[in-house]
Formats: C-alpha cells, structure tokens, sequence
C-alpha cells in the first residue's frame, strides 16, 4: 500500500500530532490567549502563535535569563523563519528547538556517538563545536537566484547538511513543476533548450548530477528522478560540493531527519521512497543517511543533555 497525505494512517498521526499541541497549548500557556491568533473554531486548525508571539514557539529553558533565550533565538534570524514558523507544526521552530539550544549550551558535542538507521556514526567525523553549527545556511553553489536554506549545516573539513522533517507529507518535490514550468520529465519541452527548466535558467544542478548520481544527463528520463526528492539533492551537493565548486564527495554527507511515527517516512510513504530511491542512484551510497528524530532525542538523554529540553520535547511533541 503506498501511504499518503489522504490516507487514514496519515491522518490519525497528523490528529494525533494537533491533538497533542492543543493539550500542550492548554497546560504550557492557560488563559494566555494573547499569544495566539485568534479562530471561531481553534479545534479546526493547530495552535498558531501571533506574529509578536512567534519565539514562543520555540522550547526555552524555565530558568533561562532574557539574555539565554535571546541567544537561543538568535540562532536562526527572523528574516529566515519559513512562512509557517508561528505553527505548531512547524518543523522549523523543532530544529531551533533542539540545535538552537544545543548551540546555545554549547552542547553539540553530546552528539558524537549518535548512529543512524543502519548503525553508521552521523556525526563523529564532523568538528562537533557550536561555531560550525548553523541554522538556515545558504546553498550557493547551484547559482539559484535566491540560495537554498539548509536545515542544520556542519561546517569544516568534513560537512553535513541536514534534513529535517516533522508532518512533512514528502521529502521535497521541484517546484518547477508545481508552478507549471515542466511537465514531470526530464526532456525538452514546453519551449525550454535543455531537458531541464532549471538548467535552462542558468542553475547547475544537472551540471553535478552524473558526478553524484547514475543518473545521465544527457538521455531523458520520465519521470525526472529529481521530481520527488529534490530537497534531498540539495542536501547531498551542500556536503559534497565544496565552497570552490568542486565535487569531493569523501568530505561529507547528508541526513534526513524524520519523525518515525510519520507514515510518509515509512516503508511505502513517499519521504521513505524518495529516501530508497536516492540511495539506490548514489555512486557513493553513505553520502546520505537517515536517523529519526526519536533515535536522536534518545541519544540526548543518555547522555544527560539538557535534561530539561527532552522533558519539553516529550510534553510538546511526544518525542
């Protein structure tokens, strides 16, 4: 069974998921409405913060000075925050959560030691310090007029780039086609010189693909194997494409980050397809891993980090 956004283990997760940010909404906040926008029927949607209210939506110590949780919200700046940031849902106020904290503590070297799904190290072979962590890093090599954001990014002699996904339904499709400018395949069409819109727009994306990938660039391909996993892509060139342009793919790998109760991130979820997919195309198949969000939580606590922090988590999030 393939499972999707309509189907019914989907939706018991996501009822699950809202249903917990309402209780959590209700024992963390009361009768402080102020700090939400306001709806005739709250119970349709999730718990939404005002936009004056929106770093509330970011786990805080309950003993944080006001010059501690400035810093913490520092780590990622407003003018980066996603569209949906003030939401619940939001998996980027989860990522500033946990990594903006961890900076913040100077903590991020508790995750050495961290495996991912199949038992392979995540993050040993990085410089594990909070100057090489960063929040909403641009991906500039692709020459994209507006840079991709990259979750969390581990700079250094050995980069990360990570994933992150929360109630996602997929692991990022390209948008060329959803705005109408390709049809799903890789092959001229609709007017453009080059099999690909993207790289009719001057971006290298395909420019790097038959480095990483099994996939020619010069045959068409219906569908287009980026069609369904394109932010995944971008992961792998921010780690293995260094800041000259070159591809050395050794010196650093991506992860996918998931919520393992998201059934889209499961055998015959579209996140879990996409996930296969990349692997099985990969001409260096460690340059991507995945961990859930669970397993690295976990991880914190065994190692005593911020102990406060994975109480708040497990309270807000169930995880």
């Amino acid at each position: 069974m393939v499972i999707n956004a309509k189907s019914s283990e989907y939706r018991n997760y996501r009822e699950k998921l809202i249903s917990r940010f309402w209780n959590y909404k209700q024992a963390r906040f009361g009768t402080e409405e102020s700090l939400f926008e306001q709806e005739d029927n709250p119970q349709a949607r999730v718990p939404v913060f005002s936009k004056s209210a929106a770093g509330w939506n970011v786990l805080i110590a309950p003993d944080a000075t006001e010059e501690k949780r400035r810093q913490v919200l520092a780590q990622l700046p407003k003018a980066s925050r996603h569209r949906w940031f003030r939401s619940m849902t939001s998996t980027q106020a989860l990522v500033q959560s946990v990594f903006g904290n961890l900076k913040a503590y100077d903590s991020v070297h508790l995750l050495k030691g961290l495996v991912d799904d199949q038992g392979l190290p995540l993050f040993d072979t990085a410089v594990l310090t909070a100057e090489n962590v960063s929040m909403g890093h641009p991906l500039t090599i692709l020459n994209e007029p507006v840079p991709a954001s990259i979750d969390i990014f581990l700079s250094g002699p050995f980069r990360i780039a990570v994933q992150c996904a929360l109630m996602e339904q997929d692991a990022g499709k390209c948008s060329s086609v959803t705005w109408g400018h390709c049809n799903g395949s890789y092959a001229v069409q609709m007017g453009s010189q080059e099999r690909c819109y993207l790289t009719d727009k001057g971006l290298r994306y395909w420019e790097y693909i038959p480095m990483v990938f099994s996939w020619g660039g010069n045959v068409n391909h219906s569908p287009c194997p980026l069609q369904n996993n394109f932010q995944l892509v971008r992961r792998i060139f921010s780690a293995s494409v260094g800041p000259d342009g070159k591809l050395s793919p050794k010196r650093g790998h991506a992860i996918l980050l998931y919520d393992d109760r998201n059934p889209a991130f499961r055998k015959g979820g579209k996140g879990f397809e996409a996930y296969e997919s990349i692997r099985a195309a990969l001409r260096y198949p460690t340059l991507l891993r995945k961990c859930s969000w669970q397993r690295l939580i976990e991880h914190m606590r065994s190692r005593s980090a911020l102990p406060w922090l994975t109480v708040e988590l497990e309270k807000k999030y169930g995880l």
